[in-house]
């Protein structure tokens, strides 16, 4: 790695996915993703070797009827997932003190506005009650 190289630990959001699919990468650009930016999918999918056995326990019953249909590589599916919009970037210090970066994608654009609807968190996506996130992800009903 040189001094320009970063782990990234992405966390793939999806509506095919019970729970965030999480995927470690080296970045290499001279650049991190801002939030509402968009990381093309291959970034993240070319980064490791990703098996089959690796998503079949975090598919939704969408996902696998998705997936069984799907006539191609395991890569080119999760490339049509098409979750690439940064919705949160996370700076973590680990108990070792090691820095780690977590970048959340989604399918959804951030969108950062308050009303008098219902929210959702930014990092999981999900309805907290009594939440007070920075940023606000506005629910579409």
């Amino acid at each position: 790695m040189t001094t320009n190289d970063v782990k990234i630990l992405f966390h793939i959001d999806s509506k095919y996915f019970q729970d965030c699919f999480r995927v470690w990468v080296d970045w290499k650009y001279p650049f991190l993703p801002r939030l509402g930016d968009y990381v093309n999918g291959w970034i993240w999918i070319e980064s490791e070797h990703i098996e089959l056995s690796q998503l079949e326990s975090l598919l939704t019953d969408e996902g696998k009827q998705s997936l069984k249909k799907f006539k191609g590589e395991i890569t080119d599916w999760l490339y049509e997932v098409e979750s690439g919009h940064v919705n949160d970037v996370s700076f973590i210090k680990t108990h070792k003190g090691d820095h780690q970066i977590h970048i959340y994608l989604s399918e959804l654009k951030p969108s950062f506005i308050a009303s008098n609807l219902s929210y959702i968190c930014p990092i999981c996506l999900r309805e907290h009650p009594n939440a007070n996130p920075t940023y606000i992800q506005k629910r579409e009903k």
